[in-house]
């Protein structure tokens, strides 16, 4: 895809800059570049090499505006994977169990005896007392759902100095 020139106030682009740098770090941690890298490709409509992404990640050269609908679907993504990876935790801090094929685990040990679901009592998670399945493969929808759209905008503005592992650009 050609880059054309877009006319950035230096906001815009510490922004957009900000933007990718946040997604990549709370996905990836501090080398967040190349696992970002392949992903970006895998969703974007053409490859990003590392040393473009590192030219973003510095300020080198300004994040382009069609890559902007790329970051904000990856960073959707990723935080459903998060709130899906939090509910198995939560689980297992209310003395669940892992579900079956948690990451690590191998997929089949040959064992009929081996549980193969696993579930939680919602009292000890403030339920009502009712046993809960989990699943990898259950949908979840993220608390404000019925809110129009995620304003990554707004979450980096939120969260970008809390959690980052180097100083950002202001």
């Amino acid at each position: 895809m050609t880059e054309t020139r877009e006319r950035l106030t230096p906001e815009e682009r510490a922004g957009r800059q900000r933007r990718l740098m946040t997604v990549g770090e709370y996905l990836y941690g501090p080398s967040w570049q190349n696992a970002l890298a392949t992903r970006l490709e895998k969703r974007g409509p053409v490859a990003v090499p590392r040393v473009r992404l590192n030219q973003w990640a510095n300020g080198a050269k300004p994040v382009p505006g069609w890559m902007l609908p790329v970051i904000e679907t990856v960073a959707r993504e990723a935080a459903a994977e998060l709130r899906q990876r939090a509910l198995v935790l939560d689980a297992i801090a209310a003395g669940g169990d892992a579900p079956p094929g948690a990451p690590g685990e191998p997929e089949g040990t040959g064992d009929s005896s081996v549980e193969t679901g696993s579930t939680v009592d919602q009292g000890a998670a403030g339920g009502a007392g009712e046993a809960f399945e989990f699943s990898m493969d259950t949908p979840v929808s993220p608390p404000g759902a019925d809110e129009p759209e995620f304003d990554i905008g707004a979450f980096v503005d939120t969260f970008v100095q809390t959690y980052a592992h180097v100083p950002l650009p202001r």
